[in-house]
Protein backbone atom coordinates (compact mmCIF):
# COMPACT_ATOMS: atom_id res chain seq x y z
CA UNK A 1 0.00 0.00 0.00
CA UNK A 2 1.15 3.36 -0.95
CA UNK A 3 1.82 5.74 1.88
CA UNK A 4 -0.45 8.13 0.79
CA UNK A 5 -3.10 6.08 1.67
CA UNK A 6 -1.78 4.32 4.82
CA UNK A 7 -1.49 8.07 6.15
CA UNK A 8 -4.79 8.36 5.07
CA UNK A 9 -5.90 5.50 6.36
CA UNK A 10 -4.29 6.02 9.70
CA UNK A 11 -5.66 9.71 9.56
CA UNK A 12 -9.02 8.38 8.94
CA UNK A 13 -8.99 5.37 11.85
CA UNK A 14 -7.60 8.23 14.07
CA UNK A 15 -10.59 10.78 13.72
CA UNK A 16 -13.41 7.72 13.15
CA UNK A 17 -12.32 6.66 16.64
CA UNK A 18 -12.36 10.42 18.12
CA UNK A 19 -16.17 11.18 16.65
CA UNK A 20 -17.27 7.40 17.53
CA UNK A 21 -15.95 7.59 21.08
CA UNK A 22 -17.35 11.73 21.49
CA UNK A 23 -20.92 10.05 20.00
CA UNK A 24 -20.56 6.86 22.07
CA UNK A 25 -20.53 9.31 25.46
CA UNK A 26 -22.69 11.82 24.06
CA UNK A 27 -25.30 9.04 24.07
CA UNK A 28 -24.42 7.76 26.94
CA UNK A 29 -24.58 11.00 29.20
CA UNK A 30 -27.76 11.41 27.24
CA UNK A 31 -29.19 8.22 28.03
CA UNK A 32 -28.23 8.84 31.93
CA UNK A 33 -29.73 12.48 32.28
CA UNK A 34 -32.66 11.48 30.70
CA UNK A 35 -33.12 8.04 32.93
CA UNK A 36 -32.48 10.64 36.30
CA UNK A 37 -34.70 12.78 35.26
CA UNK A 38 -37.57 10.59 34.57
CA UNK A 39 -37.15 8.85 37.93
CA UNK A 40 -37.18 12.37 39.75
CA UNK A 41 -40.89 13.05 37.41
CA UNK A 42 -41.79 9.87 39.23
CA UNK A 43 -40.80 10.22 42.63
CA UNK A 44 -42.42 13.88 42.79
CA UNK A 45 -45.50 12.09 41.36
CA UNK A 46 -45.74 9.81 43.79
CA UNK A 47 -44.99 12.41 46.78
CA UNK A 48 -47.59 14.76 45.16
CA UNK A 49 -50.28 12.12 45.30
CA UNK A 50 -49.39 10.54 49.22
CA UNK A 51 -49.39 13.81 50.32
CA UNK A 52 -52.97 14.62 48.88
CA UNK A 53 -54.52 11.60 49.92
CA UNK A 54 -52.78 12.29 53.50
CA UNK A 55 -52.79 15.76 54.14
CA UNK A 56 -56.23 16.82 52.09
CA UNK A 57 -59.07 15.48 53.89
CA UNK A 58 -61.86 17.01 51.33
CA UNK A 59 -59.65 14.30 48.46
CA UNK A 60 -60.90 10.91 48.32
CA UNK A 61 -60.30 8.36 46.23
CA UNK A 62 -62.10 9.06 43.36
CA UNK A 63 -61.23 12.47 43.35
CA UNK A 64 -57.95 11.52 43.69
CA UNK A 65 -57.95 9.52 40.89
CA UNK A 66 -60.01 12.49 38.56
CA UNK A 67 -57.15 14.85 39.45
CA UNK A 68 -54.29 12.24 38.53
CA UNK A 69 -56.13 11.56 35.36
CA UNK A 70 -56.85 14.95 34.39
CA UNK A 71 -53.33 16.70 35.73
CA UNK A 72 -51.36 18.77 32.92
CA UNK A 73 -48.27 16.57 33.39
CA UNK A 74 -49.62 13.19 32.84
CA UNK A 75 -46.80 10.76 32.72
CA UNK A 76 -47.76 7.97 29.25
CA UNK A 77 -49.32 4.66 31.25
CA UNK A 78 -48.78 6.24 34.55
CA UNK A 79 -49.97 4.33 37.16
CA UNK A 80 -49.48 4.99 40.72
CA UNK A 81 -50.86 2.55 43.40
CA UNK A 82 -50.54 3.04 47.35
CA UNK A 83 -50.63 0.94 50.29
CA UNK A 84 -51.06 1.32 53.81
CA UNK A 85 -49.02 -0.08 56.70
CA UNK A 86 -51.01 -3.55 56.59
CA UNK A 87 -50.05 -3.64 52.96
CA UNK A 88 -53.67 -2.96 52.02
CA UNK A 89 -54.33 -1.37 48.82
CA UNK A 90 -55.91 2.09 49.44
CA UNK A 91 -55.36 3.41 46.15
CA UNK A 92 -54.92 2.65 42.53
CA UNK A 93 -54.82 5.29 39.54
CA UNK A 94 -56.54 3.02 37.10
CA UNK A 95 -58.41 -0.17 37.52
CA UNK A 96 -56.49 -2.99 35.86
CA UNK A 97 -53.30 -3.17 38.49
CA UNK A 98 -50.40 -3.08 35.85
CA UNK A 99 -47.25 -3.55 38.65
CA UNK A 100 -46.44 -6.71 40.19
CA UNK A 101 -46.10 -5.92 43.65
CA UNK A 102 -45.49 -8.73 46.69
CA UNK A 103 -44.94 -8.73 50.01
CA UNK A 104 -41.55 -8.83 49.67
CA UNK A 105 -40.94 -5.94 46.91
CA UNK A 106 -43.39 -3.67 50.38
CA UNK A 107 -40.79 -4.75 52.89
CA UNK A 108 -38.11 -3.48 50.56
CA UNK A 109 -39.21 -0.40 50.06
CA UNK A 110 -39.98 0.13 53.86
CA UNK A 111 -36.64 -0.87 54.62
CA UNK A 112 -34.56 1.46 51.66
CA UNK A 113 -36.93 4.03 51.82
CA UNK A 114 -37.11 4.46 47.96
CA UNK A 115 -35.81 1.64 45.05
CA UNK A 116 -35.90 2.17 41.19
CA UNK A 117 -36.14 -0.60 38.86
CA UNK A 118 -37.46 -1.51 35.25
CA UNK A 119 -40.69 -3.51 34.88
CA UNK A 120 -40.84 -4.84 31.03
CA UNK A 121 -40.52 -1.18 29.27
CA UNK A 122 -42.34 0.58 32.06
CA UNK A 123 -40.04 2.13 35.03
CA UNK A 124 -41.20 2.31 38.24
CA UNK A 125 -39.93 3.84 41.54
CA UNK A 126 -41.22 2.54 45.03
CA UNK A 127 -41.53 5.51 47.56
CA UNK A 128 -41.74 5.38 51.52
CA UNK A 129 -43.96 8.27 52.82
CA UNK A 130 -44.51 9.02 56.04
CA UNK A 131 -45.70 11.88 57.16
CA UNK A 132 -48.26 13.59 59.60
CA UNK A 133 -49.75 9.89 60.92
CA UNK A 134 -49.80 8.64 57.48
CA UNK A 135 -47.41 5.86 56.56
CA UNK A 136 -47.97 4.61 52.98
CA UNK A 137 -45.97 2.87 49.90
CA UNK A 138 -46.32 4.19 46.90
CA UNK A 139 -45.65 2.64 43.42
CA UNK A 140 -45.68 4.83 40.30
CA UNK A 141 -45.39 3.75 36.91
CA UNK A 142 -44.98 4.95 33.56
CA UNK A 143 -43.26 4.94 29.84
CA UNK A 144 -41.04 7.87 28.98
CA UNK A 145 -42.28 8.03 25.10
CA UNK A 146 -41.13 11.11 24.36
CA UNK A 147 -37.63 10.40 26.31
CA UNK A 148 -37.25 7.31 24.60
CA UNK A 149 -38.11 9.26 20.98
CA UNK A 150 -35.50 11.67 22.17
CA UNK A 151 -33.34 9.00 22.39
CA UNK A 152 -34.06 7.51 19.13
CA UNK A 153 -33.27 10.39 17.28
CA UNK A 154 -30.83 11.18 19.26
CA UNK A 155 -29.25 7.95 17.58
CA UNK A 156 -30.06 8.29 14.93
CA UNK A 157 -28.79 12.07 14.34
CA UNK A 158 -25.09 10.65 15.88
CA UNK A 159 -25.38 7.74 13.60
CA UNK A 160 -25.45 9.99 10.42
CA UNK A 161 -23.33 12.46 11.45
CA UNK A 162 -20.79 9.99 12.63
CA UNK A 163 -20.83 8.93 9.34
CA UNK A 164 -20.87 12.14 7.25
CA UNK A 165 -18.10 13.00 9.09
CA UNK A 166 -15.84 9.55 8.80
CA UNK A 167 -16.29 10.27 4.91
CA UNK A 168 -15.11 13.82 5.28
CA UNK A 169 -12.39 12.48 6.85
CA UNK A 170 -11.39 9.90 4.32
CA UNK A 171 -11.84 12.26 1.60
CA UNK A 172 -9.70 15.07 3.54
CA UNK A 173 -7.09 12.46 4.44
CA UNK A 174 -6.48 11.13 0.90
CA UNK A 175 -5.90 14.83 -0.27
CA UNK A 176 -3.98 16.30 2.49
CA UNK A 177 -1.56 12.95 2.85
CA UNK A 178 -1.23 13.21 -1.48
CA UNK A 179 -0.06 17.01 -0.99
CA UNK A 180 2.20 15.83 1.51
CA UNK A 181 3.67 13.31 0.29
CA UNK A 182 4.13 14.92 -3.61
CA UNK A 183 7.28 16.94 -2.87
CA UNK A 184 8.54 13.38 -1.66
CA UNK A 185 7.29 11.75 -5.11
CA UNK A 186 8.53 14.62 -7.05
CA UNK A 187 12.62 14.01 -5.07
CA UNK A 188 11.89 10.15 -5.85
CA UNK A 189 11.70 11.29 -9.54
CA UNK A 190 14.70 13.37 -9.61
CA UNK A 191 16.37 10.65 -7.75
CA UNK A 192 15.69 8.21 -9.98
CA UNK A 193 17.13 9.34 -12.95
CA UNK A 194 20.16 10.38 -11.71
CA UNK A 195 23.45 8.11 -12.89
CA UNK A 196 26.90 8.11 -12.74
CA UNK A 197 26.72 10.40 -15.96
CA UNK A 198 25.01 12.71 -14.13
CA UNK A 199 26.07 12.74 -10.66
CA UNK A 200 26.17 16.90 -11.04
CA UNK A 201 22.42 17.45 -11.22
CA UNK A 202 21.00 17.98 -7.64
CA UNK A 203 17.07 17.45 -5.77
CA UNK A 204 15.18 20.93 -6.19
CA UNK A 205 14.92 22.32 -2.89
CA UNK A 206 12.73 25.32 -2.32
CA UNK A 207 13.59 26.94 1.26
CA UNK A 208 10.74 26.28 3.33
CA UNK A 209 13.24 24.82 5.67
CA UNK A 210 10.59 21.88 6.57
CA UNK A 211 11.50 17.95 6.89
CA UNK A 212 11.11 17.41 2.91
CA UNK A 213 13.35 20.30 2.07
CA UNK A 214 16.05 19.66 4.41
CA UNK A 215 16.00 15.96 3.27
CA UNK A 216 16.32 16.97 -0.29
CA UNK A 217 19.03 19.33 1.27
CA UNK A 218 21.02 16.70 3.06
CA UNK A 219 20.48 14.17 -0.23
CA UNK A 220 22.51 17.03 -2.34
CA UNK A 221 24.71 16.66 0.26
CA UNK A 222 25.41 13.45 -0.21
CA UNK A 223 25.68 13.78 -3.45
CA UNK A 224 28.31 16.09 -3.18
CA UNK A 225 30.64 13.55 -1.01
CA UNK A 226 29.66 10.80 -3.46
CA UNK A 227 30.61 12.88 -6.71
CA UNK A 228 33.86 13.55 -4.56
CA UNK A 229 34.69 10.45 -4.06
CA UNK A 230 34.28 9.22 -7.79
CA UNK A 231 36.32 12.13 -8.85
CA UNK A 232 38.74 11.35 -6.54
CA UNK A 233 38.98 7.85 -7.09
CA UNK A 234 39.39 8.22 -10.90
CA UNK A 235 41.89 10.61 -10.45
CA UNK A 236 43.37 8.29 -8.18
CA UNK A 237 43.16 5.49 -11.09
CA UNK A 238 44.34 7.49 -13.79
CA UNK A 239 47.25 9.00 -11.80
CA UNK A 240 48.62 5.82 -10.53
CA UNK A 241 48.19 3.76 -14.11
CA UNK A 242 50.85 6.80 -15.12
CA UNK A 243 52.96 6.42 -12.31
CA UNK A 244 52.85 2.86 -12.92
CA UNK A 245 53.30 2.83 -16.27
CA UNK A 246 56.95 4.88 -16.20
CA UNK A 247 58.73 2.62 -13.95
CA UNK A 248 57.52 -0.53 -15.86
CA UNK A 249 58.26 0.57 -19.10
CA UNK A 250 61.79 1.27 -17.75
CA UNK A 251 61.93 -2.04 -16.81
CA UNK A 252 60.55 -3.86 -19.96
CA UNK A 253 63.28 -1.62 -21.63
CA UNK A 254 65.93 -2.54 -19.81
CA UNK A 255 65.03 -6.36 -19.91
CA UNK A 256 64.74 -5.93 -23.82
CA UNK A 257 68.76 -4.39 -24.33
CA UNK A 258 69.59 -6.60 -21.66
CA UNK A 259 68.38 -9.74 -23.95
CA UNK A 260 69.46 -7.71 -27.16
CA UNK A 261 72.64 -9.50 -26.79
CA UNK A 262 75.23 -11.98 -24.81
CA UNK A 263 77.03 -9.41 -21.86
CA UNK A 264 79.69 -9.64 -19.29
CA UNK A 265 78.38 -10.29 -16.00
CA UNK A 266 79.10 -7.09 -14.72
CA UNK A 267 76.61 -5.74 -17.30
CA UNK A 268 74.31 -7.82 -15.79
CA UNK A 269 75.16 -6.75 -12.60
CA UNK A 270 74.65 -3.16 -13.58
CA UNK A 271 71.17 -4.14 -15.38
CA UNK A 272 70.22 -6.30 -12.67
CA UNK A 273 70.69 -3.31 -9.76
CA UNK A 274 69.29 -0.84 -12.37
CA UNK A 275 66.02 -3.15 -12.17
CA UNK A 276 66.08 -3.66 -8.17
CA UNK A 277 66.01 0.24 -8.03
CA UNK A 278 63.06 0.45 -10.10
CA UNK A 279 61.57 -2.34 -8.55
CA UNK A 280 61.70 -0.63 -5.03
CA UNK A 281 60.18 2.69 -6.48
CA UNK A 282 57.25 0.90 -7.67
CA UNK A 283 57.11 -0.79 -3.86
CA UNK A 284 57.48 2.28 -2.46
CA UNK A 285 54.79 3.91 -4.23
CA UNK A 286 52.50 0.71 -3.95
CA UNK A 287 53.28 1.07 -0.47
CA UNK A 288 52.38 4.37 -0.20
CA UNK A 289 49.40 4.25 -2.08
CA UNK A 290 48.01 1.81 0.63
CA UNK A 291 48.78 4.29 3.62
CA UNK A 292 47.08 6.47 2.03
CA UNK A 293 43.70 3.72 1.41
CA UNK A 294 44.59 2.54 5.27
CA UNK A 295 43.78 6.24 6.35
CA UNK A 296 40.52 6.40 4.51
CA UNK A 297 39.61 3.07 6.44
CA UNK A 298 40.53 4.13 9.71
CA UNK A 299 38.43 7.43 9.33
CA UNK A 300 35.75 5.97 12.16
CA UNK A 301 38.21 4.06 14.20
CA UNK A 302 38.96 5.41 17.19
CA UNK A 303 42.72 6.74 17.85
CA UNK A 304 43.73 5.47 21.32
CA UNK A 305 47.53 6.21 21.39
CA UNK A 306 48.79 8.89 23.85
CA UNK A 307 52.17 9.84 21.96
CA UNK A 308 54.83 12.00 22.79
CA UNK A 309 54.99 14.23 19.57
CA UNK A 310 58.69 15.38 20.40
CA UNK A 311 59.69 12.07 21.08
CA UNK A 312 58.19 10.66 17.28
CA UNK A 313 59.98 14.01 15.53
CA UNK A 314 63.32 12.66 16.90
CA UNK A 315 62.64 8.97 16.13
CA UNK A 316 61.69 10.20 12.67
CA UNK A 317 64.72 12.21 12.58
CA UNK A 318 67.11 9.36 12.70
CA UNK A 319 65.02 7.35 10.50
CA UNK A 320 65.30 9.59 8.10
CA UNK A 321 69.26 10.32 8.51
CA UNK A 322 69.83 6.67 8.29
CA UNK A 323 68.46 6.30 4.89
CA UNK A 324 69.31 9.15 3.75
CA UNK A 325 73.17 10.21 5.23
CA UNK A 326 74.12 13.60 3.46
CA UNK A 327 70.06 14.94 5.12
CA UNK A 328 70.12 17.46 8.16
CA UNK A 329 67.85 17.80 10.38
CA UNK A 330 67.20 20.62 13.06
CA UNK A 331 65.12 20.30 15.60
CA UNK A 332 64.42 22.48 18.66
CA UNK A 333 61.98 23.46 21.23
CA UNK A 334 60.58 27.43 20.70
CA UNK A 335 60.02 27.02 24.30
CA UNK A 336 60.33 24.05 27.31
CA UNK A 337 56.58 22.62 27.84
CA UNK A 338 55.28 23.27 31.15
CA UNK A 339 54.20 19.61 31.17
CA UNK A 340 54.28 16.37 29.60
CA UNK A 341 50.79 16.49 28.90
CA UNK A 342 51.85 19.24 26.69
CA UNK A 343 53.71 17.44 23.84
CA UNK A 344 51.22 14.35 24.32
CA UNK A 345 48.51 13.96 21.60
CA UNK A 346 45.96 11.16 21.32
CA UNK A 347 45.97 9.30 17.81
CA UNK A 348 47.57 6.69 15.88
CA UNK A 349 51.51 6.76 15.77
CA UNK A 350 51.99 5.03 11.95
CA UNK A 351 49.82 7.87 10.73
CA UNK A 352 51.59 10.48 12.44
CA UNK A 353 55.25 8.89 11.67
CA UNK A 354 54.38 8.47 8.15
CA UNK A 355 52.96 12.24 8.17
CA UNK A 356 55.91 13.57 9.69
CA UNK A 357 58.69 11.76 7.02
CA UNK A 358 56.94 12.69 3.91
CA UNK A 359 56.92 16.73 5.20
CA UNK A 360 60.85 15.94 6.62
CA UNK A 361 61.98 13.87 3.28
CA UNK A 362 60.40 16.67 1.26
CA UNK A 363 62.22 18.93 3.17
CA UNK A 364 65.57 17.94 2.61
CA UNK A 365 64.41 16.50 -0.58
CA UNK A 366 63.57 19.45 -2.61
CA UNK A 367 66.26 21.83 -1.11
CA UNK A 368 69.95 21.86 -2.40
CA UNK A 369 71.03 22.18 1.10
CA UNK A 370 68.92 18.86 2.35
CA UNK A 371 68.32 20.85 5.55
CA UNK A 372 64.92 21.39 7.29
CA UNK A 373 64.31 23.02 10.38
CA UNK A 374 61.64 21.74 12.74
CA UNK A 375 60.54 24.10 15.83
CA UNK A 376 57.90 22.87 17.78
CA UNK A 377 55.66 24.81 21.04
CA UNK A 378 52.65 24.40 23.04
CA UNK A 379 50.97 26.74 24.94
CA UNK A 380 47.33 25.70 27.54
CA UNK A 381 45.40 24.47 24.41
CA UNK A 382 47.72 23.34 21.19
CA UNK A 383 50.58 21.50 20.28
CA UNK A 384 52.05 23.91 17.42
CA UNK A 385 54.97 22.38 14.64
CA UNK A 386 56.54 24.31 12.33
CA UNK A 387 58.80 23.11 9.50
CA UNK A 388 60.87 24.73 7.19
CA UNK A 389 62.91 24.75 4.05
CA UNK A 390 65.19 26.87 2.05
CA UNK A 391 64.07 24.89 -1.04
CA UNK A 392 62.49 25.77 -4.53
CA UNK A 393 59.01 26.71 -3.19
CA UNK A 394 55.66 25.68 -4.89
CA UNK A 395 54.43 28.28 -7.39
CA UNK A 396 51.41 30.36 -5.87
CA UNK A 397 49.08 28.60 -8.10
CA UNK A 398 49.76 24.78 -7.32
CA UNK A 399 49.45 25.58 -3.27
CA UNK A 400 45.67 25.06 -2.72
CA UNK A 401 46.14 21.75 -4.95
CA UNK A 402 49.48 20.53 -3.41
CA UNK A 403 47.44 18.13 -1.02
CA UNK A 404 45.79 16.64 -3.81
CA UNK A 405 46.88 12.88 -4.71
CA UNK A 406 49.34 12.76 -7.41
CA UNK A 407 49.35 16.66 -8.03
CA UNK A 408 52.96 17.53 -8.18
CA UNK A 409 53.95 21.04 -8.97
CA UNK A 410 55.65 21.99 -12.26
CA UNK A 411 59.00 23.22 -10.53
CA UNK A 412 58.94 19.88 -8.86
CA UNK A 413 58.81 16.83 -11.67
CA UNK A 414 62.12 16.92 -12.01
CA UNK A 415 62.60 15.25 -8.78
CA UNK A 416 61.81 12.13 -8.31
CA UNK A 417 58.41 11.28 -6.19
CA UNK A 418 54.98 10.06 -7.01
CA UNK A 419 53.27 13.25 -5.43
CA UNK A 420 50.85 11.39 -2.70
CA UNK A 421 52.76 11.90 0.39
CA UNK A 422 51.40 15.35 0.98
CA UNK A 423 47.99 13.74 0.42
CA UNK A 424 48.64 11.51 3.42
CA UNK A 425 50.03 13.90 5.50
CA UNK A 426 46.77 15.64 5.38
CA UNK A 427 44.72 12.60 5.37
CA UNK A 428 46.71 11.84 8.85
CA UNK A 429 46.55 15.35 10.45
CA UNK A 430 42.54 15.37 9.70
CA UNK A 431 42.20 12.01 11.65
CA UNK A 432 43.57 13.89 14.37
CA UNK A 433 41.58 16.57 14.40
CA UNK A 434 44.25 18.76 13.68
CA UNK A 435 45.06 21.09 10.99
CA UNK A 436 47.57 21.31 8.20
CA UNK A 437 48.50 25.03 6.68
CA UNK A 438 51.03 26.19 4.19
CA UNK A 439 52.89 28.99 3.60
CA UNK A 440 55.66 29.19 0.49
CA UNK A 441 58.10 31.91 -1.86
CA UNK A 442 59.48 30.60 -4.89
CA UNK A 443 62.98 29.85 -4.96
CA UNK A 444 62.58 30.58 -1.21
CA UNK A 445 61.19 28.06 0.63
CA UNK A 446 58.24 26.67 2.51
CA UNK A 447 56.91 26.53 5.78
CA UNK A 448 54.51 23.94 6.87
CA UNK A 449 52.85 24.46 10.14
CA UNK A 450 50.51 21.19 12.34
CA UNK A 451 48.24 22.01 14.67
CA UNK A 452 47.15 19.80 17.56
CA UNK A 453 45.21 19.68 20.46
CA UNK A 454 47.35 18.20 23.33
CA UNK A 455 45.82 16.04 26.06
Amino acid sequence: MKIRYRLALLFSVIVASIVLIFSFITYVLYADYRNDEFYKRLKHKAQTTARLLADVKEVDKDLLRIIDQNTINELYKEKVIIYDKDNDLIYSSIDDEVISIDKQLLDKVRTNKYIEYVEKENEVIGLFYRENGANYVVFVSAFDKYGKRKMENLMYFLSLSSLISILITVAAGIFFSGRAIDPIIEINKQVSILTVDNLSSRVKTHGSRDEIDQLAQNFNQMLDRIEHSIKVQKSFINNASHELRTPLAVINSQLDVALSKNRENVDYVIILQSLQEDARKMTNLVNTMLVLAKSEEQQHTILNDFIRLDELILSVQDELISLYPNYTVDFSYVSMPESDSYMTVKGNELLLRSAFMNLMENACKFSNSHLVKVRINSDHDNLVVHIYDNGIGIPEEDVSRIFDPFYRADNGRQIRGFGIGLSICKRAIDLHDGKISVKSQLNAGSTFTLVFKHV
